[in-house]
């Protein structure tokens, strides 16, 4: 009655009498309490269609702030019933199973053109899940390895449909990969550090290099773009600046995967000096750490060849300045 009349009031008051109720259930029942479950999974599915419903009523391309509220509450609910109800794994596999009704119902609207919007919202809380989900389900490298395929193809994506937004979503997956790499898969202590398998975790930060470059390959001009309405107008100074943005974008892009890429392939060096050596980890780490240093100054000399061969003053100042990083490291190291 509500979305047919257009009655806001009575949907906020329906919603404002229900939520607390779901809340309070949820926090009472114990864990895998599947008539508290069902409960939870009708609210969710009958906020995610009331928002569905009252923007289609609306008929407009830009999406309400009614309609998106109620969706972002819906995946929250999601969200918190999973975590309540489910432990371990099954929490994981919980949040897969919303994201994936979200994604379905995202690809469902997004060939009308006045649900653009409305889509792409359900991409993000579809994402946004996601990521999540894949944080309970997996560790170690393979969630750096899962997140970093996830913004290579949302790079692609945004490319395919034409939408900034999921450009901007795939460097979100990006840094979350780069951050899980760097700082749990395979630390920068590796690298100074005496060990006997120095190169664990390699393959995070190989994964994040190709997922860089993937990325700055798709960092193009998007030329003349509708700007963004309803509730997504707030952010059209972000987006607009983003889009003017994308040669610097790339330029970022590129260089974090080359320098992702040099990182794992010094990893790879250490890890090989251990193989091949007989002798103990120390003396093993000092040999291979001068094969590092060697890698890293040919590098070097490489971009400042190439800025030189192309005229980018961008390339040689990097040549230089990876230079001085490795007179630095071997008067220090």
């Amino acid at each position: 009655v509500a979305i047919r009349q257009r009655w806001a009031m009575l949907l906020g008051v329906g919603v404002a009498a229900t939520l607390p109720q779901v809340a309070v259930l949820l926090a009472q029942a114990e864990p895998t309490e599947w008539d508290v479950i069902a409960a939870a999974a009708f609210f969710w599915l009958l906020y995610l269609g009331a928002a569905t419903g009252w923007q289609d009523r609306l008929g407009s391309p830009a999406l309400a702030s009614l309609p998106a509220s109620l969706l972002v509450l819906s995946g929250v609910l999601a969200g918190a019933a999973s975590v309540a109800q489910f432990e371990g794994r099954g929490e994981g596999w919980a949040m897969v199973v919303a994201a994936g009704v979200y994604g379905l119902l995202a690809v469902f609207l997004f060939p009308t053109r006045r649900h653009r919007d409305l889509s792409a919202l359900n991409a993000t809380v579809a994402l946004a899940l996601t990521a999540v989900a894949l944080a309970d389900l997996l560790s170690g490298p393979t969630l750096a390895i899962a997140w970093a395929a996830e913004a290579a193809v949302l790079a692609w994506l945004a490319r395919v449909v034409g939408d900034v937004r999921y450009q901007l979503a795939s460097l979100a997956y990006l840094a979350a990969a780069l951050v899980h790499a760097v700082f749990i898969d395979a630390p920068l202590t590796q690298l100074y550090e005496p060990s006997s398998s120095p190169a664990n975790g390699v393959v995070a930060i190989v994964a994040v290099a190709l997922a860089a470059s993937i990325a700055a390959w798709y960092c193009r001009s998007w030329g003349e773009t509708e700007p963004a309405r309803g509730v997504f107008a707030h952010l059209e100074p972000v987006l607009s600046e983003f889009r003017e943005t994308q040669a610097r974008w790339r330029q970022a892009l590129a260089a974090t995967g080359a320098l992702s890429a040099l990182y794992a392939a010094s990893l790879a060096v250490l890890g090989l000096a251990q193989w091949l050596s007989s002798s103990p980890v120390g003396p093993a780490f000092e040999w291979g750490h001068v094969a590092v240093t060697g890698l890293w100054g040919v590098a070097a000399v490489a971009v400042l060849a190439v800025g030189h061969r192309l005229g980018r003053s961008d390339l040689r100042a990097a040549g230089l300045v990876w230079l001085g990083a490795v007179l630095l490291e071997t008067v220090y190291f």
